[in-house]
């Protein structure tokens, strides 16, 4: 305990042992009281209440330290679960037109040749929808044109 300091007092609040002071003499006040800590042995009871030149933290602020901390799980478990749902969400939005395609190809397969894909947007899965209703239109062309 190199350099820190540790006050051990009566209930009272009256210091019975100081690792500054060999022969302390001093009353701690209503503040210092408030934030020792109580210690029992026996029918005796005594506080401490100093080290390292920083108020140990009682209890009370044991308990807000572990509320802060379920609390951050809390948030933390909220913001995985929102995380979650908004991953899922945006999948079945991406892979719906994939779907879409995916079920037009079958159909196209079978010899459906009317089968054609509802085109939204501009992005890569709008130009993959773009050139299958493309490649429908001219399999539906050279199949007429054959029957003639």
């Amino acid at each position: 305990m190199m350099g820190q300091r540790l006050r051990l007092a009566d209930e009272q609040g009256k210091v019975l042992v100081d690792t500054f002071d060999p022969e302390p003499a001093s009353l701690l006040d209503a503040e210092q009281m408030e934030r020792a800590i109580p210690l029992r042995m026996g029918r005796m009871s005594l506080v401490i209440c100093y080290q390292k030149g920083e108020w140990i933290q009682s209890r009370r602020s044991d308990r807000s330290a572990h509320r802060l901390s379920r609390a951050g799980l809390i948030a933390a478990l909220v913001a995985v679960g929102i995380s979650l749902v908004l991953a899922l969400f945006l999948s079945y939005r991406l892979l719906l037109p994939v779907h879409a395609l995916t079920q037009a190809a079958g159909r196209l397969a079978q010899g459906d040749l009317s089968q054609r894909v509802q085109v939204k947007g501009n992005d890569e899965l709008a130009q993959l929808g773009d050139a299958f209703n493309h490649m429908a239109a001219s399999l539906q062309k050279s199949e007429e044109n054959r029957r003639l």
